[in-house]
Parts: structure tokens; sequence; C-alpha cells
């Protein structure tokens, strides 16, 4: 990476390269994603660390080289120290080590929600309610969008 282009840029390219898949990367997805935001964090790797709940800020170095899985259970403590998208990270993380896994939830309609998903579903309840048929027709404009 140049150290010519301004932040912006950079911070553009990290976060677009972690989040292509491509089948050449020995490093999953969700490790590159987290290798780029650890990049573009204004904090150390130690402070992103203590706040994901690590003793050892090594743990997050081996995370991101893919040479050690992210326990599941620090998904939500590291997105949040990251100021990442907690759903985001943790579809990445299913799809990667637990695909059977994602498939079923997505397959009953209980995968969990992006901020922008719940945001639409939230603005549906209030507007809409119990009103039967009410979700056809968002469906239909949406297409028409």
């Amino acid at each position: 990476m140049s150290k010519h282009l301004p932040n912006k840029i950079k911070t553009r390219r990290l976060i677009i390269m972690a989040t292509n898949e491509t089948k050449e990367a020995k490093v999953s997805r969700y490790a590159a994603y987290i290798d780029a935001l650890i990049a573009i964090s204004p904090k150390s790797q130690a402070t992103i660390a203590k706040e994901a709940g690590y003793k050892n800020p090594n743990n997050l170095s081996l995370i991101k080289s893919g040479k050690i899985p992210l326990p599941i259970d620090k998904v939500r403590a590291l997105a949040k120290a990251l100021d990442a998208d907690s759903v985001r990270l943790m579809l990445m993380v299913l799809e990667e080590r637990h695909p059977e896994l994602l498939a079923f939830f997505r397959d009953e309609g209980t995968a969990p929600l992006t901020k922008d998903e719940k945001l639409v579903l939230e603005a549906f309840r209030r507007r809409f309610g119990d009103q039967r048929g009410a979700s056809e027709r968002v469906v239909e404009a949406i297409k028409s969008l």
C-alpha cells in the first residue's frame, strides 16, 4: 500500500480487499477483514485486544493471520472494539467455520439482521403494525426501486 495515498483511500482499499473472496488467499475472509480493521483503527492492537477480552494481544495476531480461529463468543466484543458491525463479522465467521449452521438460520428465516435490515423492519412494524397484506405492497415497492 502506497504511503502517499490519503488515509480514506487506503481505508477503502483495505476493506474492499478484505471483503472480496479470493480462491488463492490462504487467510480467511473474516481474518483479512479483522486485519484491515485493525490497520485502520486509531487504537493500538493491544488496546483492541484488551477491549475484546484478550489478555495477550498476540491472540489478535494469530487470528488475523488465520493461525487460530476467532471464537464465536469473542465476535461481538471484537466487533465493538473495532467499531465494526458485529452481525457482519459473525456472518463471515459462520460462513467459513459453520456453513451448515448459517444455512439453517437462513433457511428458517432466523439469520441475524444487519443494522440496515433492522431499520427496515422497525420502520415496517411502525408503519403497518399487524395489518395483513402489507408485506406484499412493501415488497412490490422495493422491487420497483
